[in-house]
């Protein structure tokens, strides 16, 4: 599994989508799973679909209402 993430802390996304396609290439690039625990208007909760592991990508929107890397757990404790 490739360690750098293509993701960037703090990074800002034009809309949901893009964020979504960047993780889904992300998952194919280092075969992975992942689900979205929380997803509405504001925020968007990524986490790794084994139960307990540590990979987590969340974002909302800002102040600006620009959406927004906020948390970005990058390693996969279920491996390895």
């Amino acid at each position: 599994m490739n360690s750098v993430s293509p993701l960037e802390p703090r990074e800002i996304f034009q809309d949901w989508v893009t964020l979504r396609i960047k993780i889904e290439k992300w998952q194919i690039r280092d075969d992975f799973a992942f689900t979205v625990r929380v997803k509405d208007n504001n925020r968007v909760d990524y986490i790794c679909r084994i139960n307990g592991c540590d990979w987590r990508v969340f974002a909302s929107r800002n102040q600006q209402s620009e959406i927004q890397l906020k948390i970005l757990h990058e390693r996969h404790s279920c491996i390895g």
